[in-house]
């Protein structure tokens, strides 16, 4: 069955209006993009949509209370509320570095819940 959707380019601050029509499970043609950015981001986004996961956790003994941290790359969309329930059990120890490992592929992908940001140990 012949389907077609309209996305808005989210790679850049152009925005584009990229039509995607695809035929059961396979993208058949896309337009509107300015780039070779955005094809890409309309065929994934049709096919196996993806978003970087930020959120924060607990930190013992740091400077602050909370630790932000992320998905070390796009993680599936459908998978985001599973990443959430297993991140919101982290508990951190400070020091932690910016970029640090915190759980490495985190419900068996290769995607690694990493610090985005440095936390002293407090004094």
């Amino acid at each position: 069955m012949m389907n077609q959707r309209t996305l808005s380019c989210i790679v850049c601050p152009k925005e584009c209006a990229l039509e995607v029509s695809m035929l059961d499970k396979v993208v058949t043609y896309i337009s509107g993009y300015s780039c070779e950015r955005g094809r890409q981001y309309a065929h994934d986004e049709i096919l196996c949509p993806s978003r970087i996961i930020t959120t924060t956790v607990s930190i013992e003994g740091g400077v602050c209370k909370r630790l932000p941290v992320r998905s070390s790359s796009p993680f599936p969309k459908e998978r985001i509320n599973e990443w959430m329930r297993e991140v919101k059990e982290l508990r951190v120890k400070a020091p932690v570095q910016v970029g640090e490992v915190l759980i490495a592929g985190i419900l068996g992908t290769g995607t690694d819940v990493i610090s985005s940001k440095s936390v002293a140990q407090d004094q």
